[in-house]
C-alpha cells in the first residue's frame, strides 16, 4: 500500500551561474526567478516539485541533502520532478524550426 508521508522534503538550488529557473510546489502557482552565481535557495514540498532551469550547468541541486550531478551542458533546458520517492529528469531538446 502507498503511504502518504507527513513529511516534507527538501530541495536546495545555488547558482554557480546566471540560471533561471520556474518551479512548481505541490500544484501551487508556478514561481520564476533569476538567480545571480552564488545566490541560493531552498523549498519543502509534501508530494512533488516540479523545476524547469534553464542553463543545466549553472544550478547545484541538494535533494533532501544529497548533492546531485551536474544536470546538463551550460544553456540546456531540463525539468526535473522532485517526490518523496526520489528524483526523475527529463531533457528538452532544442526546439525544431518549423521549417
Amino acid at each position: 500500500p502507498s503511504v502518504v508521508t507527513d513529511n516534507p522534503f527538501l530541495l536546495q538550488l545555488k547558482a554557480v551561474e546566471e540560471t533561471w529557473v520556474r518551479i512548481q510546489i505541490d500544484g501551487q502557482t508556478e514561481k520564476e526567478m533569476i538567480f545571480k552565481p552564488g545566490e541560493g535557495v531552498s523549498f519543502n514540498a509534501f508530494n512533488q516539485i516540479c523545476l524547469i532551469v534553464g542553463n543545466a550547468s549553472g544550478l547545484d541541486v541538494t535533494f533532501n541533502e544529497k548533492v546531485l550531478e551536474r544536470l546538463g551542458k551550460s544553456g540546456e533546458v531540463v525539468t526535473l520532478i522532485f517526490t518523496p520517492q526520489g528524483v526523475e529528469m527529463k531533457s528538452h531538446d532544442k526546439p525544431k524550426s518549423p521549417l
